[in-house]
């Protein structure tokens, strides 16, 4: 409102200033063309007394002509006498019209002469005119001759040519008319310029008041009542903000000093009646509480004495018996000798104001008792305050951090004289950072110094008491009025405890508790980083170890898991030792270990594997016994092979697979022609999973017949896959495809559910107990639910438990789990199943484990079960199986009899079943069943009726030379 009435006051008093400046302006070109009309007639009056003189001296030109001639005429008739007179006379004559001549025709004051001032004049006086100038300079040079020469009379009279003297004073007359003249015209000129300057003021001065005077005084008119309007809406716009803000005035004048005009305002602030323009001091002292009723009395009179503004707050009682708290500003008004007229007080409601007031009082009480169980929160969670100036590398602590830090804040002083910083009461920076940590400190604060946004960097720091914290520091930025960046500023919180805490758990993570290697997680992610480098920059080579121990199984059960850890440790110390602090060694698990080799050539990095395997095959002393390794490694290089580190890994495990293959203790280095294997073996795996997926997989039959009675009593079950392309598929190949792709699941569960489905089927075409047994992978084992599985296929196939055979292989004793193993076989056989161990002498098998796992069944190996008919040694190594196994309680079966002859050294044993080609191949179902009935008609030519009959089948071995001798009856 104020600035809209100031506004309209600025307009007024421009219109103002704007007539103020043409009037002057206008009084200006009057004055000029008034100043400019004076001058051209001063300068006709100066050139007309000027002309004036001009005329004379023309005009008495010709008057001193005319004597001189007559002068000239009286030598003649004068007598000596009289000569003297007369040349005198003449010579006076002759010297002005001389000295008339020189003014009139030559230049004064670098003006033109007079002569030659219009053309008229400077026709007679020119050569192109009367010459006059010439024939003057010749009569005024015979009148000089005259003088000079002591000549008679006479010859003055003729030296006088009275024809040219004639028209010499003709010219003269008419040259002083022509003076005259060009006088009179100038005097016109002049009085014709003055009339025109003061007809051009008139002009102008009409035309100001006419068109600029009349428009502006309009306007200023107009002006001036929207001012007043306008005025008046302010007035009343600063009424209702008065009102609205709650305030007042008084005014007290000296002429009145017991009264005080109130406005309508204060009125309603007093709830008093309007008419009430006038109130008694007295009366506002009434209205005022005991302890403040003379206040605004004491306050006026001391600012009318003193003229010194007063301020106070007084507690008023309105005319309606309420109270309100007011704040009143007295303020002296002064004339112009500085003497105080009168004094003003501004009045205000402050009642909100100090109920507010209050309330924020009991807030700060709040906040200031919420501060101090924030300070002991802080003191609590190792929290403190910080702050570095812009510019500066001082960190200055609070009280709380130098706690935090463990610095004694009584000894500030000594501090900084110790680090040389006697400028604040801060702690220089770099001192106190440990390691990288100064460094991070200034990247994370010019991130929030150039964004603005607050920022945290974890740093290690060094306490007082020489050790060190680890520290969570918060940044924040801090500007200044003009919006320019002035402190970076945050908290620190000292959380050792916790990065101690994940240190710890880090080690968990990523370090091996056997070796304290690193393990696959750490390598994993260091793999991925240099790779990343790798890609960045394509000169960062490195190269992928993966390191197999070949015999580690043997040491481990042969010596003892505790041997075979101690073992590993060896190694891992080996390993480490050769690799050197630049690379990293991890156990990736078991007896596997990877190596990333960083800026090594091929070369270079052939010798170094090939010294890390030489020196984990020397023996190593583990307990009292020695222990002798050796490993195979696979090499992939990085970026050359790959940028990947999923493919760097297979690669290397393709190597690995290529160095095993190659013979014990090599490496080898990843090819292209590897990858082309993986892709084949990737394809079958995909193409096995569809398999799988469409039942395209085939259970097929072998029959297990019984050493007594020589009939069927059972079936093998055995997987056989018709690729669509490629045709059957052998399960050696196929089978540890499933197993590295984790598809052996389905195809056990697939296996069980068809085994028991078939198994139905077939004992009701043969009317008997048929036994089917079905295999199961170690790899099944640890991975898949075998119990359920089983459990399923029984209940959905409704065949008797006791039918089912489930054949382990030795597989399934690698590892250190085997009371997981122990606890599913019970399981297993508390349902009714039988248990079989396949493949028997084809691996290591512990005599403790066939001792206490509950097995009832040894199957014997092909492996054996060949030459034994031929090989006295052979039959003896299958008669000693065949006596552990009843040592043990345990049926044998032999597998694999594929002659008449192997059938009669077996059946000379007394194996419970036999089984292989001698009987029938494996078969789908169909003709598996067809079979059994060939089987059948020839048994008794399979069954030896006595123990005569044994005997004689070991005389025909020992009959071929080739055995040794043995006790009759020993199997």
């Amino acid at each position: 409102m104020v600035q809209k009435t100031r506004q309209s006051a600025n307009r007024a008093r421009t219109v103002g200033r704007t007539l103020r400046y043409i009037h002057s302006l206008a009084v200006l070109v009057i004055a000029v063309a008034i100043v400019v009309g004076g001058y051209r007639m001063d300068q006709a009056l100066s050139r007309n007394t000027l002309d004036g003189h001009t005329i004379n001296i023309a005009g008495a030109q010709r008057m001193l002509s005319q004597r001189i001639v007559v002068l000239t005429q009286m030598l003649e008739t004068a007598n000596a006498d009289e000569v003297d007179q007369i040349r005198d006379v003449l010579r006076d004559a002759h010297a002005r019209m001389l000295s008339g001549h020189k003014y009139l025709t030559q230049h004064q004051n670098d003006a033109k002469a007079p002569a030659y001032r219009t053309q008229e004049l400077a026709a007679i006086y020119s050569e192109a005119g009367a010459d006059l100038e010439r024939r003057v300079d010749e009569f005024l040079a015979n009148t000089a001759a005259i003088l000079d020469l002591a000549v008679s009379t006479q010859r003055a009279a003729d030296n006088v040519d009275l024809s040219k003297l004639n028209s010499l004073l003709g010219d003269l007359d008419k040259a002083a008319g022509l003076y005259e003249l060009n006088a009179k015209q100038e005097i016109e000129a002049a009085e014709l310029s003055l009339k025109l300057s003061i007809l051009v003021a008139l002009v102008v001065l009409f035309a100001v008041v006419v068109f600029v005077f009349g428009p502006i005084s309009k306007r200023a008119t107009r002006i001036l009542q929207k001012s007043e309007m306008e005025l008046q809406q302010r007035s009343d716009l600063l009424s209702r903000s008065f009102n609205i803000a709650r305030m007042g005035y008084w005014v007290n004048s000296v002429d009145r000093p017991d009264e005080l005009w109130i406005s309508n305002e204060l009125a309603r602030l007093y709830k008093i009646g309007l008419s009430e323009k006038w109130l008694p001091i007295s009366d506002l002292r009434e209205r005022a509480q005991d302890q403040n009723n003379d206040l605004i009395s004491s306050a006026a009179k001391v600012c009318r004495e003193t003229g010194k503004p007063q301020y106070l707050e007084t507690r008023i009682r309105c005319a309606d018996g309420s109270f309100i708290d007011t704040s009143t500003s007295i303020a002296a008004q002064f004339d112009d000798n500085e003497t105080i007229i009168s004094i003003t007080g501004v009045v205000r409601d402050i009642t909100e104001e100090l109920n507010a007031r209050n309330t924020i009082a009991a807030t700060v009480k709040r906040l200031e008792k919420s501060s101090s169980d924030l300070r002991e929160a802080q003191q609590l969670g190792s929290i403190a305050m910080w702050q570095m100036p812009i510019g500066s590398k001082e960190l200055v602590l609070d009280e709380d951090a130098f706690g935090l830090m463990r610095y004694d804040y009584s000894k500030i002083d000594e501090y900084r004289e110790r680090i040389g910083d006697k400028s604040s009461a801060g702690t220089h920076l770099k001192q106190l950072c440990v390691g990288d940590s100064f460094s991070r400190m200034m990247e994370k604060s010019g991130q929030v110094y150039e964004t603005g946004k607050a920022g945290r960097v974890n740093l290690r720091m060094r306490r007082g008491d020489g050790t060190i914290a680890d520290l969570a520091v918060r940044i924040k930025l801090q500007r200044d009025k003009s919006g320019k960046p002035k402190t970076l500023f945050g908290t620190l919180q000292d959380i050792s405890e916790a990065k101690d805490a994940q240190r710890q758990l880090e080690q968990l993570a990523y370090y091996d508790h056997l070796t304290g290697l690193s393990n696959r997680a750490l390598f994993m992610r260091r793999l991925e980083k240099a790779c990343a480098a790798a890609k960045k920059d394509k000169t960062a080579s490195s190269a992928i170890v993966l390191i197999d121990l070949d015999n580690f199984k043997e040491i481990n059960d042969g010596l003892g898991h505790q041997a075979g850890d101690d073992f590993l440790c060896e190694v891992g110390r080996r390993l480490s030792h050769v690799a050197g602090p630049s690379n990293l060694v991890a156990r990736l698990g078991g007896d596997e270990f990877a190596v990333i080799v960083n800026g090594a050539s091929p070369e270079e990095t052939s010798c170094l594997v090939h010294e890390m395997l030489s020196s984990i095959s020397v023996p190593v002393r583990v307990g009292e016994a020695e222990a002798i390794g050796g490993g195979s490694a696979g090499i992939t290089m990085i970026p050359s092979d790959t940028m990947e580190a999923s493919e760097a890994m297979r690669f290397s495990d393709l190597a690995l697979y290529s160095a095993k293959e190659s013979g014990k203790n090599r490496s080898s280095f990843f090819s292209p022609d590897m990858s082309s294997r993986l892709q084949a073996r990737l394809s079958l795996s995909r193409d096995l999973r569809a398999a799988i997926a469409n039942n395209e997989l085939e259970t097929h039959f072998q029959p297990i017949v019984s050493g007594m009675t020589g009939r069927v009593i059972g079936f093998e079950t055995l997987m056989r896959w018709n690729h669509q392309s490629r045709g059957w598929i052998s399960p050696s190949e196929f089978i540890p495809i499933a197993e590295s792709s984790h598809l052996i699941g389905d195809i056990g569960a697939f296996a069980i559910r068809d085994a028991c489905d078939h198994a139905v089927e077939m004992n009701n075409a043969l009317e008997g107990d048929i036994e089917v047994a079905v295999n199961v992978s170690a790899a099944q084992l640890w991975h898949g639910d075998v119990e359920q599985m089983v459990a399923k296929a029984l209940e959905t196939s409704g065949l008797a438990p006791h039918l089912l055979c489930i054949e382990l292989t030795e597989s399934v004793f690698v590892g250190d789990s085997m009371d997981r193993v122990e606890a599913l076989l019970k399981r297993l056989k508390e349902r009714g199943i039988q248990l079989a161990l396949d493949d028997f002498g084809t691996g290591y098998s512990s005599l403790g484990y066939l001792n206490h796992l509950p097995f009832d069944k040894l199957k014997i190996d092909r492996s054996f079960v060949a030459g034994a008919d031929v090989s006295t040694k052979r039959f003896q190594v299958l008669e000693g199986i065949v006596g552990l196994a009843r040592g043990l309680g345990m049926q044998v079966v032999a597998e694999g009899v594929e002659t008449a002859s192997e059938l009669s050294a077996i059946q000379a044993l007394r194996c419970d079943a036999i089984q292989g080609f001698y009987f029938g191949r494996p078969e789908p179902q169909s003709k598996a069943l067809s079979g059994v009935e060939a089987i059948h008609s020839n048994a008794q030519a399979y069954v030896l009726p006595d123990l005569e009959g044994e005997i004689d089948a070991l005389d025909a071995v020992e009959k071929t030379g080739l055995g040794g001798k043995r006790k009759r009856g020993a199997a």
